[in-house]
């Protein structure tokens, strides 16, 4: 993916290079001609948007990051966003980039808000260098150093900068440090840091071992940045290693803060323990957004419990529970919690273990409810014939739901008169994803045909485009039917 802000050069002309004068040709002289192209729009313009990554042109190196760092310096305002994942740069290539972006002049200020090296080899040597730039630029925003192993001494170093301090002011608003090699200790010491720090508003760790310890620290940032107008928004830790007590922890911090709107934890193995102080720090929010707990091993009894708090919720649209050993039982709870609920649009429950009872109950959900609009029960159990009927009866009189995930769910033929007759009185459903069910060819044509001839919507299937003609699609529904 290429991108420019604006066009320098005529995009007809073959070669991109070709306007160059001699002296910006030995700017230049040895980068990809994409990397080189983008660059001399930066060296010539303001605001220019520069995106590069590994498999659209050679490694950039030291030697690219070199050419980089001249242009930031030459032009401080000719950068606005720059994006280089997976382009080699390693800590030789990051720090000339990183050296330019310390350099501030009031006079002279920089435009670049954006800047992403994820996947680059970097350490914590070149996770110092972004420390320093934390605390002299004042116009970065948004940073991604996800996939490079900083460990501990470079995340340490990172959290001396964001926190709040006389020596400067960090205006880092997002920071993405997914599967850096940190543990315990460094997250404990970016939780710290996070206490009193007014300008972040998204963290993600996830990937890294966050660990009991971490979770208790961001816990108390959580708590600490709880005034309105300050504090963390968006907070990502999945498959940090948090178990019940961890999540406990955090939990009770978080019933204090109405700031946070996104909460990612999934891949924590804190089962049904940790869900009572969660739905006790959930019950009434009206800030959170977006809860996503997928393969925490919660259960049934960590579904009913977090059932109770459902219809307290009044800003909650997207709730993943997917991959978590949910039943009938746990499923029938949730399915009662969402009768008073009335802002969740999504709700994620694939790969759970509920079948025909559990999506009966998700049938008078959907007979309901006004307001969810993609459902996604893949890899559960609807094999029984009066759990298809009840699911497809509802979805004839809903008139909310725009996609429908019933993939990997044991189905057979018998199923396809209901399947089409939903498809065909339901009038919003534009989205419905059957593949890997135990359907013949001809009942997957003819569930497409019905989905098609009512309002061409878009339907996944397990094999490629449909190739019969009209006439056999009539056949096979008259023949099913």
């Amino acid at each position: 993916m290429l991108s420019l802000h604006r066009p320098i050069v005529d995009s007809t002309s073959t070669d991109p290079l070709a306007e160059l004068s001699s002296t910006e040709a030995e700017w230049f002289d040895g980068l990809h001609p994409t990397a080189a192209h983008l660059l001399l729009g930066a060296l010539r313009g303001n605001g220019t948007s520069v995106v590069l990554r590994g498999d659209t042109t050679s490694p950039l190196g030291e030697y690219g990051g070199t050419k980089i760092g001249q242009v930031i310096t030459h032009n401080p305002a000719g950068i606005r966003d720059l994006h280089l994942p997976d382009t080699g740069l390693k800590d030789s290539g990051v720090l000339p980039i990183l050296e330019a972006l310390a350099q501030w002049d009031p006079k002279k200020p920089h435009e670049l808000k954006v800047l992403n090296v994820a996947r680059n080899g970097i350490s914590h040597i070149g996770a110092k260098a972004m420390a320093t730039v934390f605390m002299k630029n004042v116009a970065i925003c948004e940073v991604d150093l996800s996939n490079n192993n900083i460990g501990n001494e470079g995340a340490m170093a990172l959290a001396e900068a964001i926190k709040p301090s006389t020596r400067g002011y960090c205006t880092v608003q997002k920071l993405s440090l997914r599967r850096c090699g940190i543990s315990e200790e460094g997250v404990a010491a970016l939780g710290q840091a996070l206490c009193g720090n007014e300008s972040m508003r998204l963290v993600n760790i996830t990937g890294n071992r966050i660990g009991n310890r971490g979770a208790v620290a961001l816990g108390e940032a959580l708590r600490k940045t709880a005034g309105e107008g300050m504090g963390l928004t968006s907070l990502s830790i999945g498959d940090g290693f948090i178990d019940s007590v961890g999540m406990s922890e955090l939990a009770n911090c978080m019933g204090a803060n109405e700031t946070l709107l996104e909460l990612r934890a999934g891949g924590n193995n804190f089962g049904d323990k940790a869900m009572s102080p969660v739905a006790n720090a959930l019950r009434g929010r009206s800030s959170l957004i977006l809860l996503q707990l997928m393969g925490c091993h919660i259960g049934d009894g960590g579904a009913q419990t977090l059932a109770t708090v459902l219809g307290s919720l009044r800003s909650l649209e997207v709730l993943n529970l997917s991959c978590n050993d949910i039943g009938n039982s746990g499923v029938s709870a949730l399915s009662r919690g969402m009768e008073d609920n009335f802002t969740i649009r999504e709700l994620s429950l694939h790969d759970n273990m509920f079948t025909g009872r559990g999506f009966i109950a998700l049938a008078a959900t959907l007979m309901n409810t006004k307001t969810l609009c993609n459902l996604d029960c893949a890899g559960n159990g609807l094999a029984d014939p009066a759990a298809v009927r009840a699911i497809c009866e509802a979805l004839e009189v809903n008139a909310s739901l725009l996609e429908l995930d019933i993939s990997r769910c044991e189905m057979q033929d018998t199923a396809a008169h209901f399947i089409i007759a939903a498809i065909e009185a339901n009038r919003c459903l534009s989205v419905f994803k059957y593949e890997r069910n135990f359907f013949s060819k001809e009942t997957q044509d003819a569930i497409h045909y019905a989905m098609g001839r009512v309002r061409m919507g878009e339907v996944w299937k397990s094999r490629g485009a449909v190739s019969r003609s009209v006439a056999i699609f009539h056949r096979h529904v008259t023949m099913l039917r």
